[in-house]
């Protein structure tokens, strides 16, 4: 049993006889558990920035929509033309009034869905505009012009029994012609708010 101490002191092909350095199984298992807490960090992290991208993004087209649909009213009323027989009518999801599109006038109505959450723009001839029915016989054109969820009316002029400038919810064809129109719409936590004044003639 004396030469065992020898022998390792020999060389082994020009090399000492050494431990051989290595991992244990348990370090392995350490540095795995490591790389993967670290790499389902790194995956949580950009799955929320991709969410968040997504939403801002959504959140932007929507914006966009609902500032182009309040210019596009806002150029409209301002281009209105105050003719009794058609008049000027509103409600608080609905509004209709005669106005001017490619030289030509027009009626338009503007209605607010709030079960599609959609605001749709309906175009009528001006040879229609004049006719009372209801049903709807006449022809139009449609289109939507921005998803929203939720959007309204109010208008505004003198209350000659008040005797102040009111803001109202309603506005009658016999009325004449309001003085300014606020369009409220909201889209997700956005809120967006403008007064349009009618140039009275």
């Amino acid at each position: 049993m004396k030469f065992w101490p020898h022998i390792l002191r020999k060389k082994i092909k020009g090399f000492p006889l050494r431990a051989q350095a290595g991992f244990t199984l348990i370090e392995i298992l350490v540095v795995i558990t490591i790389f993967t807490i670290v790499g389902a960090g790194i995956a949580e992290t950009f799955s929320s920035g991709m969410k968040i991208w997504a939403r801002a993004q959504k959140a932007g087209e929507s914006s966009i929509d609902v500032f182009v649909a309040i210019e596009t009213i806002g150029r409209d009323l301002r281009q209105s033309v105050n003719i009794r027989s058609v008049g000027f009518e509103g409600r608080e999801d609905e509004i209709s009034f005669l106005t001017f599109r490619d030289d030509s006038a027009v009626k338009v109505i503007y209605k607010f869905n709030p079960a599609q959450k959609e605001l749709v723009r309906r175009q009528i001839d001006l040879k229609d505009a004049f006719s009372d029915d209801l049903q709807g016989k006449y022809k139009y054109a449609e289109k939507k012009v921005a998803t929203l969820d939720d959007f309204s009316f109010s208008y505004f002029n003198f209350d000659k029994e008040k005797e102040e400038y009111v803001w109202s919810d309603e506005w009658a064809k016999e009325q004449g012609i309001f003085e300014a129109v606020k369009l409220k719409a909201r889209f997700g936590d956005e809120k967006d708010v403008k007064t349009v004044f009618i140039p009275i003639w």
